[in-house]
């Protein structure tokens, strides 16, 4: 074995030597349920894609748990999630959630190490740029932002992954330019990284207009185009129905606040290595080293996408860990242009010592990393109100299947998340309003208003969409509307509001937790209104529903809807008809995953269900499915029998049919261009001939 190879793999033992020694195999190959900030919800999206979804040949689909329901990984990634799935059925399901998480902290030096040498950088460069991702990873500067540890910790797992497959796709895209190769290989990476993380493909996908500059741009923008093509087909089961409906989903205007810029963007961890790097750079500039200068390109777009993101619906500080990484990199190409000059000798040495320092220079200024990972992957069943939380979830699970609301306190964070109760509708069966994924369907802001009725310090992630003030009794005529029977209490102060108040009984007492009965609630998701739907005209429906109607808790009586028909016209939210309808109607009904069945003895009535409105519903028993406030779905049935059922789109069947039309197109451009394909259809042509 050469003496570079041997030192190559002296220093992966330090690399993930110093990574386990953080994220320590006893915890990680534990059989617990890993806990800590969004990691510890999204443990239920994980078990519904494998024990839902996949065996039923789906990645995406509808989710009956969160929001009033979404469609879940409709605008979300699902690739991560398939991929622990995978593993689950050969190790525990919770030691792959475990690896799913990390997966991606632990692919980046290897994936960085692995770009270098394809992109053709000799020793000791790519061991060095595998060292200099360490300084990224263990980044305490933020937990929000993306790519680093902590980020990862409170749930960024599936940027983190797409990340690392992201650096493998530029040394594979600028060879299918410079040398024109690996084209398919980079259509099927840039595919992955898009179902991993869309943030990650857009500044993969800005980041390839560099490529234009290195060859002929006409040729270059063919084979780009071919890429790009072929990706957008393999994707196109996800990515077409996801930007035909958008509009279904809450965006999120939010600009990012810095406490500390220079501390938050640039911490100490970073100072030494962006000096080593300016250096880089300014060699790099120097020696015309294109391949450096391709990978300090994503700065750029980067920096616009902050500014843009905005205005795009996107959270800008997601695009500023990808500014730190390719500032940082340049510090490797530095030292290894000082270590090219040395004798092999001193190199493997001195390379040992840099190692080394790098190593000890982190160590030193990471402090809480280490508490936090301990933290989640000790699981929840290592917390000490493990016992509670277990026999509130076993209360809920022996009652009926009306949702259930929690108060969002700090305190629950004793759980092992303030998130926790979010996995309710995995460890009981019982729905609840709020979960992860929040832009992922038009109900959200109504259930964050609800959110703010019944807790003294809600979250309100949505500056667009004001929430209210603390009212319990304001609350419960909003609990019943989307079909809440339980209300899990924990602090002092709502304790004392809700034991005063005659619309909540209590049902349960689990200390220091307890569980309210919302009165008069009976526990129906399909039910016949006092009033007949109304239309009211209107630019935007949903900022009339939340902010006219849905504030009034005297209108929540007079369904409102967006399409005109046959319905009752009001003028003005003031001026709503009131047309009774007899409602003593006789209704059973039958709620699954992607189904709901009931019979009715009210035909041709409107009948509401309190489920989100989505277009992939579809209705027997009735001609239509109209969208009614808050975002609930109406139906008039024309017989006894109705069943509303989660099929297929034409644009998600569309999307379907171009996906396996791109794994035809590459099947065939893999055989065609391989030895044997030749060959076969060399032989092939002349039997036709022949024929």
């Amino acid at each position: 074995m050469k003496m570079e190879n041997i030192v190559n793999l002296i220093v992966f033992i330090f690399i993930y030597a110093f990574l386990f020694s953080y994220f320590k195999p006893s915890l990680i190959f534990s059989q617990t349920l890993t806990n800590g900030g969004d990691t510890g919800s999204h443990i239920s999206p994980f078990f519904y894609m494998r024990d839902y979804l996949l065996p039923n040949f789906k990645i995406v689909g509808w989710y009956q748990g969160w929001y009033a329901g979404i469609p879940i990984f409709h605008f979300y990634f699902p690739l991560v999630y398939v991929l622990m799935s995978f593993i689950s059925y050969i190790i525990p399901a919770t030691i792959s959630f475990k690896i799913g998480t990390v997966l991606g902290t632990f692919l980046l030096p290897l994936t960085t190490f692995l770009a270098m040498k394809i992109f053709g950088f000799k020793f000791p460069l790519p061991i060095l740029s595998s060292l200099t991702t360490l300084i990224l990873l263990f980044n305490e500067g933020n937990s929000m932002w993306g790519l680093n540890i902590p980020s990862t910790l409170a749930g960024e797992f599936s940027e983190s992954f797409s990340f690392s497959l992201m650096i493998l796709f530029f040394p594979l895209s600028y060879l299918s330019m410079k040398e024109k190769k690996f084209l398919i290989p980079s259509s099927i990476l840039f595919t992955l990284i898009l179902l991993s993380h869309v943030i990650t493909a857009i500044v993969a996908f800005l980041s390839s207009l560099f490529l234009l500059f290195i060859g002929n741009p006409k040729e270059i923008f063919k084979r780009l185009f071919l890429i790009y093509f072929l990706s957008f087909l393999l994707s196109s089961f996800w990515f077409l129905p996801l930007i035909f409906k958008l509009k279904y989903t809450t965006p999120f205007f939010v600009k990012w606040y810095f406490s500390d810029f220079r501390k938050e963007m640039f911490p100490n961890i970073f100072i030494p290595f962006i000096f080593l790097s300016i250096f880089g750079i300014f060699l790099s500039i120097k020696k015309k080293e294109k391949r450096i200068l391709y990978l300090l390109f994503p700065i750029f777009p980067s920096i616009l996408l902050f500014y843009l993101s905005p205005f795009l619906g996107i959270v800008d500080i997601r695009f500023l860990p990808f500014i730190q990484f390719f500032l940082l990199l340049p510090s490797s190409y530095f030292l290894h242009s000082i270590l090219l000059h040395l004798k092999n000798e001193k190199k493997f040495i001195l390379l040992i010592i840099i190692s080394i320092l790098i190593l000890v220079w982190i160590k030193n200024n990471v402090t809480y990393i280490g508490s936090w990972i301990e933290w989640n992957y000790s699981g929840y069943e290592n917390k000490k109100l493990w016992n509670v939380y277990f026999s509130i979830n076993n209360f809920l699970k022996q009652n009926s299947n009306a949702r259930v609301v929690y108060e969002h306190t700090s305190l629950n964070e004793e759980l092992g998340t303030v998130r926790a109760f979010e996995n309710l509708p995995l460890l009981s069966g019982r729905p609840t309003l709020e979960g992860l994924f929040f832009q992922s369907i038009e109900t959200v802001p109504f259930v964050f208003y609800i959110q703010s009725l019944i807790t003294p310090t809600p979250s309100c992630p949505f500056p667009e969409w004001q929430c209210t003030s603390f009212n319990l009794t304001k609350a419960w005529k909003y609990l019943k509307l989307f079909n809440v029977e339980h209300f899990i209490v924990r602090s002092d102060e709502v304790k004392k509001e809700i034991r005063n108040n005659n619309l909540y009984e209590l049902a349960a007492n689990f200390t220091p937790y307890e569980i309210y009965r919302v009165k008069g609630n009976e526990g129906k998701y399909v039910y016949v209104p006092k009033y007949f739907p109304v239309y009211l005209k209107t630019e935007n429906w949903r900022k009339t529903f939340y902010y006219d109607w849905f504030p009034k808790e005297e209108l929540l009586d007079i369904p409102l809807v967006i399409e005109k028909d046959n319905f009752p016209e009001a003028k003005s939210i003031e001026e709503l008809p009131k047309m009774e309808v007899d409602n003593n109607c006789k209704i059973e009904e039958n709620v699954s995953n992607e189904e709901i069945k009931f019979l009715t003895n009210c035909i041709g009535k409107p009948h509401i269900i309190r489920i989100s409105y989505f277009p992939n519903w579809k209705v027997d028993g009735a001609e239509k499915i109209y969208l009614v406030s808050p975002s609930f779905m109406l139906v008039f049935p024309n017989r006894s029998y109705v069943r509303i059922y989660y099929s297929q789109t034409l644009i998600d069947k569309v999307g379907a049919i171009s996906s396996v039309f791109g794994i035809v197109l590459i099947t065939i451009l893999l055989v065609k261009n391989s030895k044997r394909g030749k060959f076969f259809l060399k032989n092939l042509q002349k039997k036709l001939k022949i024929l």
